[in-house]
């Protein structure tokens, strides 16, 4: 699984830990980008930043590793985070993984276990980009489906047949009949629109998605 598109960051108010951090993981073909602050950090990323970040619980001055991992969570950022954190400091650490952070490692930290946690990080980050991706590009197809399609596509996963789905669309809209003829027609279009065989495929689909099951 390729990580060369995913950056990592690190976040540190020591410079050495910053330098010596960035030379070990550049040497190991990662993109890294540091910061000597939480501020100068969220200053560079954005909701959408994907990747991971090793962040420094206790900075001085500024804002602490926590803070920035609240503010991380409530812009909804997708990246990972493990924590660096002191020996004073890892009861906070351990919440901070219970509340949504990958891990922490104490500091300083053992250079194989560091590189292993990292390494599955950005797996992890890796595997998620690409299941965001694929969602992004499967609501893209759903959003070419008329509304009628929409609604067939949705009772069709669920297992009802032509002639069930023109009737429980009828009775939604009496103004609009419709009949399993044309009901067949928007199935096959759906089917050719997103890809799909059948209803199972179709039923994966939406539910691996998001869209409606």
């Amino acid at each position: 699984m390729n990580t060369a598109h995913l950056n990592l960051f690190i976040v540190d108010d020591d410079e050495a830990v910053r330098t010596g951090l960035g030379s070990q993981f550049i040497a190991r073909g990662y993109s890294v980008r540091a910061f000597k602050s939480g501020e100068l950090f969220l200053t560079a990323i954005s909701a959408a930043s994907e990747g991971v970040v090793i962040l420094d619980l206790r900075m001085d001055p500024g804002m602490g590793g926590i803070a920035v991992f609240n503010t991380l969570r409530s812009m909804g950022c997708p990246l990972l985070v493990l924590f660096l954190s002191g020996h004073g400091t890892i009861p906070q650490a351990v919440q901070a993984v219970k509340d949504g952070a990958f891990g922490w490692l104490p500091k300083p930290c053992d250079e194989t276990e560091l590189l292993e946690q990292v390494q599955r990080a950005m797996q992890t980050a890796t595997a998620e980009s690409i299941l965001r991706r694929n969602q992004r590009d499967a609501r893209k197809l759903w959003d070419t489906l008329t509304p009628r399609e929409a609604d067939t596509a949705l009772l069709d996963a669920m297992g009802k047949t032509a002639k069930e789905i023109a009737k429980i669309l009828t009775e939604r809209d009496p103004n609009r009949p419709i009949n399993y003829r044309t009901i067949e027609n928007h199935r096959s279009n759906v089917y050719l629109k997103l890809g799909l065989e059948n209803s199972n495929t179709l039923q994966k689909f939406l539910r691996d998605n998001g869209l409606g099951l």
